[in-house]
């Protein structure tokens, strides 16, 4: 994720969740998301983002469409690594923990097992599904 998409996205949640810190979010908090993703218009066409307008025609001015994707590229997003989720983002570091979790399916530190402990691993990861589902 660029500096700007972060920012970008904390704007959004500051203003969903009224300046709430991100540290305090729970998952309980995602329904408020919700909420506003569902006054979203489900015809596409009636949509705008990032301040564009649409023209009489229903579409956007090219020049903005490319100043955008120009932006874009200039930010490219930030290197895969250990704790570099930023906090905005923390709800969606633990829903796809809890979902992974559910699925049973490992994570980047157990996938980097070696290989003679990983059938060991592969065993566990079976018994604590099992017993989960219960």
């Amino acid at each position: 994720m660029s500096e700007k998409d972060q920012e970008w996205t904390e704007n959004i949640f500051k203003g969903i969740f009224n300046d709430k810190p991100f540290e305090e979010l729970s998952l309980k908090d995602l329904g408020t998301v919700a909420k506003v993703f569902a006054d979203v218009s489900p015809n596409a066409t009636e949509r705008t983002f990032a301040g564009l307008q649409r023209g009489p025609d229903g579409t956007f001015n090219d020049d903005d469409l490319a100043a955008i994707l120009h932006a874009a590229t200039e930010h490219p997003g930030g290197a895969f690594r250990g704790r570099g989720t930023p906090p905005v983002l923390r709800l969606v570091e633990i829903m796809g923990i809890e979902q992974s979790r559910a699925w049973g399916v490992c994570t980047m530190n157990e996938f980097r097992v070696p290989w003679p402990q990983r059938e060991r691993l592969v065993a566990c990861m079976a018994t604590s599904t099992t017993s989960n589902s219960m």
